[in-house]
């Protein structure tokens, strides 16, 4: 899929790019506490 999206948009993004930008939206938020991203990107708490 992402071969597809890429080369239609002349980008070179990874899952590990979108899950860094999703993560640092949430961070960006007030409302959940930095062990709340920990855990939903599945990290060690």
């Amino acid at each position: 899929m992402f071969e597809r999206v890429n080369a239609a948009f002349g980008a070179d993004w990874t899952l590990h790019d979108l899950r860094h930008s999703a993560a640092v939206r949430v961070v960006r938020d007030p409302a959940p506490t930095l062990t709340d991203v920990q855990w939903a990107l599945g990290h060690r708490i």
